[in-house]
Protein backbone atom coordinates (compact mmCIF):
# COMPACT_ATOMS: atom_id res chain seq x y z
CA UNK A 1 0.00 0.00 0.00
CA UNK A 2 1.30 3.75 -0.68
CA UNK A 3 2.04 6.27 2.14
CA UNK A 4 -0.78 8.19 0.57
CA UNK A 5 -2.96 5.60 0.65
CA UNK A 6 -2.25 4.74 4.39
CA UNK A 7 -1.89 8.53 5.08
CA UNK A 8 -6.05 8.23 3.96
CA UNK A 9 -7.20 5.12 5.69
CA UNK A 10 -11.12 5.14 6.65
CA UNK A 11 -14.47 5.06 4.47
CA UNK A 12 -12.38 5.43 0.77
CA UNK A 13 -10.39 2.00 1.83
CA UNK A 14 -11.37 -1.25 2.63
CA UNK A 15 -8.79 -0.56 5.80
CA UNK A 16 -10.14 -0.53 9.30
CA UNK A 17 -8.81 2.63 10.92
CA UNK A 18 -9.65 6.59 11.96
CA UNK A 19 -10.74 9.39 9.77
CA UNK A 20 -7.86 11.48 9.83
CA UNK A 21 -9.26 14.96 11.62
CA UNK A 22 -11.02 17.35 9.37
CA UNK A 23 -12.24 21.10 9.39
CA UNK A 24 -15.61 22.11 9.37
CA UNK A 25 -17.37 22.13 6.35
CA UNK A 26 -17.87 26.18 6.55
CA UNK A 27 -13.84 26.33 7.61
CA UNK A 28 -12.96 24.27 4.44
CA UNK A 29 -15.19 26.37 2.11
CA UNK A 30 -14.24 29.88 3.89
CA UNK A 31 -10.53 28.85 2.86
CA UNK A 32 -10.93 27.60 -0.68
CA UNK A 33 -13.48 30.18 -1.83
CA UNK A 34 -12.18 33.35 0.50
CA UNK A 35 -8.62 32.90 0.73
CA UNK A 36 -5.46 33.77 -2.10
CA UNK A 37 -4.21 30.10 -1.19
CA UNK A 38 -7.52 27.95 -1.42
CA UNK A 39 -8.57 30.18 -5.00
CA UNK A 40 -5.49 30.54 -6.88
CA UNK A 41 -2.78 29.17 -4.95
CA UNK A 42 1.44 29.29 -5.66
CA UNK A 43 1.05 26.94 -8.73
CA UNK A 44 2.70 28.25 -11.72
CA UNK A 45 -0.28 28.47 -14.66
CA UNK A 46 1.80 28.36 -16.95
CA UNK A 47 2.74 24.95 -17.34
CA UNK A 48 -0.99 24.62 -18.65
CA UNK A 49 -0.07 26.69 -21.56
CA UNK A 50 3.19 26.01 -22.59
CA UNK A 51 3.34 23.86 -25.44
CA UNK A 52 5.87 21.73 -26.05
CA UNK A 53 7.58 22.61 -29.14
CA UNK A 54 10.56 20.08 -30.64
CA UNK A 55 14.00 22.24 -30.69
CA UNK A 56 12.76 24.27 -27.73
CA UNK A 57 14.13 25.24 -24.63
CA UNK A 58 12.64 22.91 -22.19
CA UNK A 59 11.04 23.61 -19.20
CA UNK A 60 13.81 23.44 -16.16
CA UNK A 61 11.39 22.19 -13.60
CA UNK A 62 8.66 19.77 -14.07
CA UNK A 63 4.81 20.43 -13.34
CA UNK A 64 4.18 19.08 -9.76
CA UNK A 65 1.98 16.45 -9.53
CA UNK A 66 -1.50 16.28 -7.20
CA UNK A 67 -2.39 13.12 -5.76
CA UNK A 68 -5.77 11.74 -4.72
CA UNK A 69 -6.05 13.73 -1.71
CA UNK A 70 -3.53 16.72 -1.97
CA UNK A 71 -4.98 20.43 -1.18
CA UNK A 72 -5.32 21.61 -4.46
CA UNK A 73 -6.83 25.60 -5.54
CA UNK A 74 -10.14 26.27 -6.95
CA UNK A 75 -8.64 27.80 -9.96
CA UNK A 76 -6.42 25.19 -11.31
CA UNK A 77 -9.54 22.33 -10.31
CA UNK A 78 -11.57 24.25 -13.11
CA UNK A 79 -8.99 24.94 -15.38
CA UNK A 80 -8.01 20.96 -15.16
CA UNK A 81 -11.70 19.98 -14.87
CA UNK A 82 -12.62 21.65 -18.08
CA UNK A 83 -9.46 20.44 -19.93
CA UNK A 84 -11.17 16.87 -18.62
CA UNK A 85 -14.71 17.38 -19.55
CA UNK A 86 -13.31 18.85 -23.17
CA UNK A 87 -11.87 15.57 -23.46
CA UNK A 88 -14.81 13.61 -23.21
CA UNK A 89 -17.18 15.91 -25.20
CA UNK A 90 -16.59 13.91 -28.62
CA UNK A 91 -17.11 10.57 -26.73
CA UNK A 92 -20.13 11.67 -25.13
CA UNK A 93 -22.23 13.23 -28.05
CA UNK A 94 -21.76 10.81 -30.41
CA UNK A 95 -23.56 8.10 -29.55
CA UNK A 96 -27.09 9.49 -28.78
CA UNK A 97 -26.65 11.24 -32.38
CA UNK A 98 -26.34 8.59 -33.95
CA UNK A 99 -28.93 6.18 -32.31
CA UNK A 100 -31.54 8.76 -32.65
CA UNK A 101 -30.52 9.69 -36.04
CA UNK A 102 -32.36 8.68 -39.60
CA UNK A 103 -32.05 5.72 -41.23
CA UNK A 104 -33.04 2.23 -41.01
CA UNK A 105 -30.63 1.53 -38.89
CA UNK A 106 -31.47 4.04 -36.20
CA UNK A 107 -34.47 5.55 -33.44
CA UNK A 108 -35.38 7.99 -36.44
CA UNK A 109 -36.31 10.38 -33.76
CA UNK A 110 -37.12 14.01 -34.00
CA UNK A 111 -34.86 16.83 -34.19
CA UNK A 112 -36.00 18.33 -30.76
CA UNK A 113 -35.83 15.05 -29.43
CA UNK A 114 -31.87 14.56 -30.15
CA UNK A 115 -31.15 17.76 -29.07
CA UNK A 116 -32.74 16.75 -25.99
CA UNK A 117 -30.55 13.40 -26.05
CA UNK A 118 -27.27 15.39 -26.60
CA UNK A 119 -28.44 17.88 -23.47
CA UNK A 120 -29.53 14.38 -21.19
CA UNK A 121 -26.06 12.60 -21.86
CA UNK A 122 -23.79 15.61 -21.04
CA UNK A 123 -26.01 15.66 -17.47
CA UNK A 124 -26.09 12.00 -16.76
CA UNK A 125 -22.55 11.62 -17.11
CA UNK A 126 -21.93 14.36 -15.42
CA UNK A 127 -24.30 13.30 -12.33
CA UNK A 128 -23.05 9.51 -13.00
CA UNK A 129 -19.20 10.18 -12.93
CA UNK A 130 -19.53 11.76 -9.55
CA UNK A 131 -21.03 8.25 -8.20
CA UNK A 132 -17.80 6.88 -9.31
CA UNK A 133 -15.19 9.54 -8.08
CA UNK A 134 -17.02 9.87 -4.58
CA UNK A 135 -17.01 6.18 -4.24
CA UNK A 136 -19.66 5.24 -1.68
CA UNK A 137 -19.08 2.25 1.15
CA UNK A 138 -22.32 -0.18 1.12
CA UNK A 139 -23.80 -0.24 4.61
CA UNK A 140 -22.36 -3.18 7.23
CA UNK A 141 -20.38 -4.90 3.80
CA UNK A 142 -16.96 -4.71 2.64
CA UNK A 143 -18.58 -3.64 -0.93
CA UNK A 144 -18.29 0.03 -2.56
CA UNK A 145 -20.33 1.74 -5.25
CA UNK A 146 -17.57 4.01 -6.77
CA UNK A 147 -13.58 3.82 -7.81
CA UNK A 148 -12.98 6.98 -5.32
CA UNK A 149 -10.58 8.06 -8.59
CA UNK A 150 -11.12 10.12 -11.61
CA UNK A 151 -13.01 7.73 -13.45
CA UNK A 152 -15.03 9.64 -15.69
CA UNK A 153 -18.23 8.22 -17.23
CA UNK A 154 -20.34 8.29 -21.06
CA UNK A 155 -22.44 7.28 -22.81
CA UNK A 156 -20.85 3.55 -24.25
CA UNK A 157 -20.12 3.16 -27.86
CA UNK A 158 -20.78 -0.20 -27.32
CA UNK A 159 -24.60 -0.36 -27.84
CA UNK A 160 -24.50 1.37 -31.08
CA UNK A 161 -24.21 -1.79 -33.19
CA UNK A 162 -26.62 -3.86 -31.22
CA UNK A 163 -29.22 -0.85 -31.34
CA UNK A 164 -28.91 -0.17 -35.09
CA UNK A 165 -29.65 -4.49 -36.02
CA UNK A 166 -32.29 -4.06 -33.29
CA UNK A 167 -33.87 -1.02 -34.86
CA UNK A 168 -33.54 -2.95 -38.08
CA UNK A 169 -35.00 -6.09 -36.99
CA UNK A 170 -37.95 -4.05 -35.18
CA UNK A 171 -39.05 -2.36 -38.26
CA UNK A 172 -38.74 -5.52 -40.46
CA UNK A 173 -41.03 -7.32 -37.95
CA UNK A 174 -43.16 -4.54 -37.03
CA UNK A 175 -42.25 -4.55 -33.02
CA UNK A 176 -42.21 -0.89 -33.14
CA UNK A 177 -44.83 0.89 -34.70
CA UNK A 178 -43.34 4.69 -33.66
CA UNK A 179 -40.03 5.82 -33.19
CA UNK A 180 -40.40 6.46 -29.41
CA UNK A 181 -41.53 2.69 -28.70
CA UNK A 182 -38.30 1.13 -30.44
CA UNK A 183 -35.74 3.52 -28.06
CA UNK A 184 -38.00 3.04 -24.98
CA UNK A 185 -37.31 -1.17 -26.10
CA UNK A 186 -33.73 -0.07 -26.04
CA UNK A 187 -33.24 1.18 -22.70
CA UNK A 188 -35.96 -1.23 -21.11
CA UNK A 189 -33.76 -4.08 -22.14
CA UNK A 190 -30.60 -2.71 -21.47
CA UNK A 191 -32.00 -1.57 -18.20
CA UNK A 192 -32.72 -5.26 -16.95
CA UNK A 193 -29.56 -6.94 -18.50
CA UNK A 194 -27.38 -4.52 -16.72
CA UNK A 195 -28.46 -6.53 -13.61
CA UNK A 196 -25.37 -9.04 -14.80
CA UNK A 197 -23.26 -6.61 -14.21
CA UNK A 198 -23.89 -5.50 -11.29
CA UNK A 199 -24.33 -9.13 -9.38
CA UNK A 200 -20.89 -9.97 -11.67
CA UNK A 201 -19.02 -6.96 -9.62
CA UNK A 202 -18.79 -9.36 -6.27
CA UNK A 203 -16.80 -11.78 -8.04
CA UNK A 204 -13.31 -11.32 -7.06
CA UNK A 205 -11.25 -9.64 -10.15
CA UNK A 206 -8.87 -12.49 -9.96
CA UNK A 207 -11.80 -14.78 -11.48
CA UNK A 208 -13.21 -12.42 -13.66
CA UNK A 209 -9.84 -11.43 -15.91
CA UNK A 210 -8.72 -15.18 -15.92
CA UNK A 211 -12.70 -15.79 -17.35
CA UNK A 212 -12.27 -12.50 -19.72
CA UNK A 213 -8.71 -12.34 -20.75
CA UNK A 214 -7.55 -10.25 -23.23
CA UNK A 215 -7.76 -12.53 -25.83
CA UNK A 216 -10.79 -12.88 -25.39
CA UNK A 217 -11.71 -8.57 -24.50
CA UNK A 218 -9.28 -7.44 -27.42
CA UNK A 219 -10.85 -8.53 -30.68
CA UNK A 220 -14.04 -7.39 -29.39
CA UNK A 221 -13.31 -4.16 -28.92
CA UNK A 222 -10.97 -4.00 -31.91
CA UNK A 223 -14.65 -4.98 -33.91
CA UNK A 224 -16.82 -2.73 -31.87
CA UNK A 225 -14.18 -0.10 -33.15
CA UNK A 226 -14.51 -1.18 -36.87
CA UNK A 227 -17.96 -1.67 -37.11
CA UNK A 228 -18.70 2.06 -36.12
CA UNK A 229 -16.32 3.52 -38.32
CA UNK A 230 -19.00 3.55 -41.13
CA UNK A 231 -21.33 4.83 -39.14
CA UNK A 232 -19.92 7.98 -39.18
CA UNK A 233 -30.39 21.21 -37.34
CA UNK A 234 -32.38 24.56 -36.28
CA UNK A 235 -30.24 26.33 -33.04
CA UNK A 236 -32.94 28.72 -32.52
CA UNK A 237 -35.31 26.63 -31.93
CA UNK A 238 -34.17 24.50 -28.99
CA UNK A 239 -35.29 26.24 -25.53
CA UNK A 240 -33.08 27.87 -23.52
CA UNK A 241 -32.52 25.14 -21.08
CA UNK A 242 -33.45 21.53 -20.62
CA UNK A 243 -32.88 18.56 -17.79
CA UNK A 244 -33.47 14.52 -17.41
CA UNK A 245 -37.02 13.42 -18.34
CA UNK A 246 -38.42 16.33 -20.34
CA UNK A 247 -38.69 14.01 -23.02
CA UNK A 248 -39.77 10.42 -21.84
CA UNK A 249 -40.15 7.10 -24.20
CA UNK A 250 -42.31 3.74 -23.23
CA UNK A 251 -40.36 1.25 -21.37
CA UNK A 252 -40.41 -2.37 -22.80
CA UNK A 253 -38.62 -5.24 -23.29
CA UNK A 254 -37.47 -6.79 -26.67
CA UNK A 255 -36.81 -10.19 -26.44
CA UNK A 256 -34.16 -10.60 -29.35
CA UNK A 257 -31.94 -7.91 -27.81
CA UNK A 258 -31.37 -9.19 -24.67
CA UNK A 259 -28.23 -11.39 -25.77
CA UNK A 260 -25.90 -9.26 -27.26
CA UNK A 261 -27.00 -6.93 -24.71
CA UNK A 262 -25.58 -9.19 -22.08
CA UNK A 263 -22.48 -9.24 -24.34
CA UNK A 264 -22.34 -5.29 -24.25
CA UNK A 265 -22.29 -5.09 -20.47
CA UNK A 266 -19.36 -8.08 -20.54
CA UNK A 267 -17.52 -6.20 -22.31
CA UNK A 268 -18.47 -3.08 -20.34
CA UNK A 269 -16.95 -4.62 -17.10
CA UNK A 270 -14.08 -5.70 -18.77
CA UNK A 271 -13.09 -2.31 -20.01
CA UNK A 272 -13.43 -0.95 -16.63
CA UNK A 273 -11.49 -3.15 -14.78
CA UNK A 274 -8.93 -1.90 -17.65
CA UNK A 275 -9.23 1.63 -17.24
CA UNK A 276 -9.20 1.25 -13.46
CA UNK A 277 -6.14 -0.09 -13.52
CA UNK A 278 -4.41 2.31 -15.96
CA UNK A 279 -6.70 5.25 -13.31
CA UNK A 280 -4.35 3.68 -10.67
CA UNK A 281 -0.86 3.89 -12.14
CA UNK A 282 -1.24 7.32 -13.75
CA UNK A 283 -2.55 8.17 -10.26
CA UNK A 284 0.87 6.68 -8.76
CA UNK A 285 -1.17 4.05 -6.45
CA UNK A 286 -1.43 0.91 -5.99
CA UNK A 287 -2.43 -1.72 -9.22
CA UNK A 288 -2.57 -4.81 -6.65
CA UNK A 289 -3.31 -5.72 -3.38
CA UNK A 290 -7.16 -5.28 -1.51
CA UNK A 291 -7.64 -1.90 -2.10
CA UNK A 292 -7.21 -2.39 -5.53
CA UNK A 293 -9.11 -4.96 -5.83
CA UNK A 294 -12.02 -3.04 -3.63
CA UNK A 295 -11.48 -0.11 -6.19
CA UNK A 296 -12.08 -2.33 -9.31
CA UNK A 297 -15.14 -3.68 -7.47
CA UNK A 298 -16.81 -0.40 -6.93
CA UNK A 299 -15.80 0.40 -10.05
CA UNK A 300 -17.84 -2.23 -11.83
CA UNK A 301 -20.24 -2.12 -9.56
CA UNK A 302 -21.01 1.44 -10.46
CA UNK A 303 -20.27 0.84 -13.69
CA UNK A 304 -23.74 -1.53 -13.92
CA UNK A 305 -25.30 0.81 -11.85
CA UNK A 306 -24.73 3.50 -13.55
CA UNK A 307 -26.26 1.67 -16.72
CA UNK A 308 -29.33 0.91 -15.14
CA UNK A 309 -29.78 4.60 -13.69
CA UNK A 310 -28.73 5.89 -17.41
CA UNK A 311 -31.73 4.06 -19.04
CA UNK A 312 -33.63 5.68 -16.28
CA UNK A 313 -32.93 9.08 -17.03
CA UNK A 314 -33.82 7.66 -21.32
CA UNK A 315 -30.14 7.45 -22.14
CA UNK A 316 -28.54 4.70 -23.20
CA UNK A 317 -26.06 2.72 -20.99
CA UNK A 318 -22.63 4.27 -19.91
CA UNK A 319 -18.90 3.18 -19.70
CA UNK A 320 -15.58 4.21 -17.97
CA UNK A 321 -13.60 6.82 -20.34
CA UNK A 322 -10.02 5.80 -21.09
CA UNK A 323 -8.93 8.95 -22.62
CA UNK A 324 -9.47 10.87 -19.32
CA UNK A 325 -6.30 8.81 -18.35
CA UNK A 326 -4.05 10.33 -20.61
CA UNK A 327 -5.16 13.91 -19.49
CA UNK A 328 -4.21 12.71 -15.61
CA UNK A 329 -0.98 11.77 -17.40
CA UNK A 330 -0.57 15.00 -19.29
CA UNK A 331 -1.45 17.40 -16.30
CA UNK A 332 -0.27 15.22 -13.51
CA UNK A 333 -2.94 15.97 -11.75
CA UNK A 334 -5.09 12.46 -9.95
CA UNK A 335 -7.21 14.89 -7.57
CA UNK A 336 -10.70 14.34 -7.10
CA UNK A 337 -11.25 17.74 -7.17
CA UNK A 338 -10.85 18.11 -10.72
CA UNK A 339 -12.60 15.30 -11.43
CA UNK A 340 -15.90 17.08 -9.48
CA UNK A 341 -15.07 19.86 -11.81
CA UNK A 342 -15.35 18.13 -14.94
CA UNK A 343 -18.95 16.60 -13.72
CA UNK A 344 -19.63 20.49 -13.20
CA UNK A 345 -18.70 21.56 -16.61
CA UNK A 346 -20.62 18.27 -18.29
CA UNK A 347 -23.88 19.23 -15.95
CA UNK A 348 -23.70 23.00 -16.83
CA UNK A 349 -23.14 22.30 -20.68
CA UNK A 350 -26.14 19.90 -20.72
CA UNK A 351 -28.71 22.17 -19.24
CA UNK A 352 -27.64 25.16 -21.56
CA UNK A 353 -29.25 23.26 -24.14
CA UNK A 354 -28.35 25.83 -26.51
CA UNK A 355 -25.10 24.10 -26.61
CA UNK A 356 -26.49 21.08 -27.57
CA UNK A 357 -28.52 21.87 -30.38
CA UNK A 358 -25.31 23.63 -31.57
CA UNK A 359 -23.75 20.08 -31.38
CA UNK A 360 -26.75 18.37 -33.28
CA UNK A 361 -26.14 20.93 -36.03
CA UNK A 362 -22.62 19.50 -36.68
CA UNK A 363 -22.62 18.90 -40.61
CA UNK A 364 -22.92 15.39 -41.06
CA UNK A 365 -19.35 15.38 -43.16
CA UNK A 366 -17.52 16.88 -40.07
CA UNK A 367 -19.30 14.49 -37.50
CA UNK A 368 -17.93 12.11 -40.10
CA UNK A 369 -14.63 12.63 -39.38
CA UNK A 370 -15.17 13.21 -35.95
CA UNK A 371 -16.44 9.94 -34.99
CA UNK A 372 -14.15 8.02 -37.98
CA UNK A 373 -11.32 9.24 -36.19
CA UNK A 374 -12.98 7.93 -32.36
CA UNK A 375 -14.07 4.73 -33.63
CA UNK A 376 -11.04 4.20 -35.39
CA UNK A 377 -9.31 4.40 -31.60
CA UNK A 378 -11.87 2.44 -29.98
CA UNK A 379 -10.56 -0.28 -32.73
CA UNK A 380 -6.53 0.47 -32.25
CA UNK A 381 -7.11 -0.03 -28.11
CA UNK A 382 -8.85 -3.12 -28.98
CA UNK A 383 -5.11 -3.91 -30.53
CA UNK A 384 -3.42 -2.77 -27.44
CA UNK A 385 -5.72 -5.26 -25.49
CA UNK A 386 -5.23 -7.91 -27.75
CA UNK A 387 -1.04 -7.46 -27.21
CA UNK A 388 -0.86 -7.94 -23.80
CA UNK A 389 -1.24 -11.73 -24.32
CA UNK A 390 1.50 -14.23 -25.76
CA UNK A 391 0.91 -14.95 -29.13
CA UNK A 392 1.65 -18.99 -29.19
CA UNK A 393 -0.01 -20.94 -31.19
CA UNK A 394 -3.36 -21.67 -29.36
CA UNK A 395 -3.69 -17.78 -29.06
CA UNK A 396 -3.49 -17.16 -32.29
CA UNK A 397 -5.83 -20.09 -33.37
CA UNK A 398 -8.66 -18.29 -30.99
CA UNK A 399 -8.23 -14.80 -32.39
CA UNK A 400 -8.08 -15.89 -35.51
CA UNK A 401 -11.84 -17.59 -35.53
CA UNK A 402 -13.16 -14.67 -33.69
CA UNK A 403 -11.68 -11.94 -36.06
CA UNK A 404 -12.60 -14.17 -39.11
CA UNK A 405 -16.42 -14.65 -37.84
CA UNK A 406 -17.23 -11.09 -36.27
CA UNK A 407 -15.58 -9.78 -39.61
CA UNK A 408 -17.65 -11.56 -42.01
CA UNK A 409 -20.55 -10.80 -39.57
CA UNK A 410 -19.73 -7.29 -40.14
CA UNK A 411 -19.35 -7.06 -44.17
CA UNK A 412 -22.24 -9.54 -44.77
CA UNK A 413 -24.92 -8.55 -41.74
CA UNK A 414 -27.62 -10.25 -43.27
CA UNK A 415 -25.70 -13.80 -43.71
CA UNK A 416 -27.74 -15.56 -40.56
CA UNK A 417 -31.14 -14.11 -41.00
CA UNK A 418 -32.66 -17.21 -43.12
CA UNK A 419 -31.22 -19.80 -41.10
CA UNK A 420 -34.74 -20.05 -39.08
CA UNK A 421 -37.63 -19.78 -40.72
CA UNK A 422 -40.15 -20.24 -37.86
CA UNK A 423 -43.46 -18.98 -38.72
CA UNK A 424 -45.47 -20.52 -36.22
CA UNK A 425 -47.58 -18.49 -33.57
CA UNK A 426 -44.92 -19.15 -30.77
CA UNK A 427 -43.77 -15.73 -29.53
CA UNK A 428 -41.16 -17.15 -27.24
CA UNK A 429 -39.62 -18.96 -29.80
CA UNK A 430 -39.67 -17.06 -32.52
CA UNK A 431 -38.09 -14.23 -29.58
CA UNK A 432 -35.13 -16.51 -29.00
CA UNK A 433 -34.59 -17.50 -32.73
CA UNK A 434 -34.52 -13.66 -33.67
CA UNK A 435 -31.94 -13.51 -30.82
CA UNK A 436 -29.59 -15.50 -32.25
CA UNK A 437 -29.87 -14.22 -35.15
CA UNK A 438 -29.00 -11.05 -33.81
CA UNK A 439 -25.72 -11.82 -32.18
CA UNK A 440 -24.94 -13.77 -35.60
CA UNK A 441 -25.76 -10.44 -37.36
CA UNK A 442 -23.28 -8.39 -35.01
CA UNK A 443 -20.09 -8.68 -35.05
CA UNK A 444 -18.83 -8.25 -31.83
CA UNK A 445 -21.18 -10.09 -30.30
CA UNK A 446 -20.37 -13.38 -31.99
CA UNK A 447 -16.51 -12.46 -31.74
CA UNK A 448 -16.94 -12.29 -27.86
CA UNK A 449 -19.10 -15.70 -27.75
CA UNK A 450 -16.08 -17.65 -29.37
CA UNK A 451 -13.63 -16.28 -28.19
CA UNK A 452 -15.12 -16.81 -24.99
CA UNK A 453 -15.97 -20.56 -26.01
CA UNK A 454 -12.84 -21.31 -27.46
CA UNK A 455 -10.49 -19.84 -24.21
CA UNK A 456 -12.52 -22.00 -22.05
CA UNK A 457 -12.22 -25.41 -23.42
CA UNK A 458 -8.77 -25.53 -25.74
CA UNK A 459 -5.97 -26.57 -23.08
CA UNK A 460 -3.11 -23.96 -22.55
CA UNK A 461 0.27 -24.79 -24.13
CA UNK A 462 4.01 -24.13 -22.77
CA UNK A 463 5.38 -22.25 -25.65
CA UNK A 464 8.87 -23.51 -24.37
CA UNK A 465 8.29 -26.81 -24.43
CA UNK A 466 6.35 -26.35 -27.70
CA UNK A 467 9.29 -24.97 -29.37
CA UNK A 468 11.64 -27.60 -27.64
CA UNK A 469 10.07 -30.50 -29.04
CA UNK A 470 8.92 -29.47 -32.29
CA UNK A 471 11.94 -29.38 -34.52
CA UNK A 472 12.48 -26.90 -37.45
CA UNK A 473 11.92 -27.84 -40.63
CA UNK A 474 14.88 -26.59 -41.82
CA UNK A 475 16.64 -27.99 -39.55
CA UNK A 476 17.50 -31.33 -41.53
CA UNK A 477 18.43 -29.33 -44.51
CA UNK A 478 21.19 -27.29 -42.29
CA UNK A 479 22.46 -30.15 -40.32
CA UNK A 480 23.52 -32.12 -43.98
CA UNK A 481 24.52 -28.51 -45.35
CA UNK A 482 27.18 -28.67 -42.54
CA UNK A 483 27.85 -32.08 -43.00
CA UNK A 484 28.52 -31.45 -46.55
CA UNK A 485 30.89 -28.89 -45.53
CA UNK A 486 32.95 -30.57 -43.26
CA UNK A 487 33.41 -33.09 -45.76
CA UNK A 488 34.78 -30.94 -48.07
CA UNK A 489 36.75 -29.28 -46.24
CA UNK A 490 38.62 -32.72 -45.07
CA UNK A 491 39.20 -34.16 -48.60
CA UNK A 492 40.97 -30.04 -49.26
CA UNK A 493 43.01 -31.11 -46.34
CA UNK A 494 43.92 -34.59 -47.77
CA UNK A 495 45.41 -32.80 -50.67
CA UNK A 496 47.27 -30.15 -49.55
CA UNK A 497 48.87 -33.26 -47.48
CA UNK A 498 48.97 -35.58 -50.73
CA UNK A 499 50.97 -32.65 -52.12
CA UNK A 500 53.36 -31.77 -49.31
Amino acid sequence: MSAQEHAHEGPDTIVPGSNPAKASILTRFKRNFFTRDGLIGDYDYAFLFRPNIPFMKKARKAAPFFGLYDPMPILLAMLLGFQHALAMLAGVISPPIIIGGSGKNAANLSPDVQRYLVSTSLIVCGILSAIQITRFHIYKSPYYLGTGLISVVGTSFAIIPVAQGAFTQMYQNGFCPTAEDGYGALLGSAMVCALLEIILSFTPPKILQKIFPPIVTGPTVMLIGTSLIGSGSGINAAPAVSFIWVHTFPLSVYGPIVLPLLAVYLVLMMEAIGDITATCDVSRLDVEGRIYESRIQGGVLADGFNGLLACAATITPMSTFAQNNGVIALTRCANRKAGYFCCFWLVVAGIFSKFAAALVAIPGAVLGGMTTFLFSAVAVSGMRITSTMPFNRRNRFIVTCGLALGFGAEMVNNWFQHVFTYKGGNSGKRGFFDAITLVCSTGFALCAFVTLILNLILPEEDVDEDVEETPSVAEPQRKSASDGASAEEGVEKSEKRTEL
